[in-house]
Parts: structure tokens; C-alpha cells; sequence
């Protein structure tokens, strides 16, 4: 893989009915978690090699996914860009790293859609929450 990657955004379309066939209902009409029965994650996209997506089976509304993504210690996700999408990453565990900004748990990083950036992992890897969210008209 080059230095740069094209990550298949058509999950935006497919996840959704993905979930609900997972989860065997339209919406949430109860409080539910990711230990409760049948809500083990799902496969995401096709990844770079050293990480790894899963799809959270929680049916939020159709403009919003979340995914688990790991990093393998001391790996970088090529540049890229999301054109249908911002993103929102929230930091588990480990440290992630963007412009030589390192970010840490709890921290996070917003990008609207379109921007192009890339990420690396510290000596730890990382465990990292992230959304895609559909943008609102600009």
C-alpha cells in the first residue's frame, strides 16, 4: 500500500441495514449495551494492514455509525479522506498521533469531511472510537 489509502465510504450506505439485520429490528426502543445479548460488533471495512474495524450493532439514527478501530504499536494509517462523512474520534487507549500532535485517552479529534490527514499509533498501539457523521450543508 502507497502512502496513501481510499477508504471505502460506501459503509455510510450498507452499515446501516447491516446492523439492523444484526440486531434484527429498525430502532432502539429500549436501553441496550454492548454486552447484552446479539450486540457483539460487526466486521467494518477493509482496513490497512496492523488495524482492525468493527461496527457497532446499536441502531442510531441513519446519519451516524460508530466503529472500534485498534492499532496495532507503531503503525500509520495512510493519508486519506472521507468525502461523505465527518469524523469523530475519541481515544480509548494508547495514544494516536496527527501532525505531531500525540492525543491520549479521553482525548479526541474532530474531521469535516473532505479534509485529508493521516494518523500513527505510539509504541502501544491504540484503541480508538470514531463516528461518521453525515455533514450538514455547509
Amino acid at each position: 500500500m502507497g502512502s496513501n489509502w481510499d477508504p471505502d465510504d460506501s459503509i455510510l450506505e450498507t452499515g446501516p441495514a447491516r446492523i439492523r439485520k444484526a440486531i434484527g429490528k429498525e430502532t432502539e426502543d429500549r436501553i441496550v449495551t454492548s454486552r447484552d445479548q446479539g450486540r457483539e460488533g460487526i466486521p467494518g471495512r477493509e482496513m490497512p494492514e496492523g488495524f482492525t474495524q468493527t461496527l457497532q450493532t446499536v441502531a442510531l439514527p441513519r446519519d451516524l455509525l460508530v466503529f472500534e478501530t485498534k492499532f496495532e504499536p507503531e503503525r500509520t494509517l495512510p493519508s486519506h479522506s472521507h468525502a461523505d462523512a465527518d469524523i469523530f474520534r475519541i481515544v480509548i487507549e494508547g495514544s494516536i498521533e496527527y501532525e505531531g500532535t500525540t492525543l491520549g485517552p479521553g482525548e479526541w479529534m474532530f474531521v469535516p469531511s473532505g479534509s485529508d490527514y493521516k494518523l500513527s499509533s505510539g509504541r502501544d498501539g491504540a484503541t480508538v472510537c470514531h463516528m461518521y457523521i453525515r455533514p450538514t450543508p455547509r
